[in-house]
């Protein structure tokens, strides 16, 4: 007996990157960009690049998948993630030792500098503003006072001299 050929339909409708289109193409899928059938459920996958609501979840038929899932901002947004790191390791600090020191400005700012001043020798910190990506944005200093003022809504970590690395490589676990 044969089987079905599969059709797989990828919506694009909220994706403005052409590399998704393209991937789909190469995999023999469908991409459609058409509102209505993203609205109507008219797919199997939806990729988009922003957040997604509870609502479109809990729309979703069993056969359905989605790019993004609910509250992934807490892990994506570096302010956000740095506050579940601490509330996670206030629950389990021995498995959660594996991430450096680190401050979410404005709001432990007086903490930060708690800190820093009780430095016998300067560390390097490196300091991420907390929506930004690839790279940009992201200072290295061991002055991070000076730096700090310009950035409204950042990240402050001590800086790891030997992360840990996979083939050479630093990598990002969000």
């Amino acid at each position: 007996k044969k089987k079905k050929e599969c059709r797989v339909v990828v919506n694009t409708t909220h994706c403005k990157y052409d590399v998704v289109r393209s991937c789909a193409a190469d995999m023999g899928w469908e991409w459609d960009d058409d509102p209505e059938n993203a609205e109507c459920g008219n797919f199997n996958f939806f990729w988009t690049d922003t957040s997604v609501s509870m609502e479109r979840v809990a729309r979703l038929k069993g056969y359905q998948r989605l790019n993004h899932f609910p509250s992934m901002h807490l892990i994506c947004r570096k302010v956000a993630l740095s506050h579940t790191m601490h509330r996670i390791k206030q629950v389990a600090e021995k498995q959660f030792k594996f991430f450096p020191r680190t401050w979410a400005l404005p709001g432990q700012l007086n903490e930060f500098r708690v800190y820093y001043n009780s430095l016998q020798h300067k560390k390097t910190f490196i300091i991420k503003p907390s929506a930004g990506c690839q790279g940009k944005g992201i200072v290295l200093t061991r002055s991070p006072m000076e730096v700090v003022p310009d950035l409204p809504n950042c990240v402050v970590q001590q800086y790891l001299t030997k992360p840990l690395l996979i083939d050479g490589f630093k990598f990002d676990m969000r």
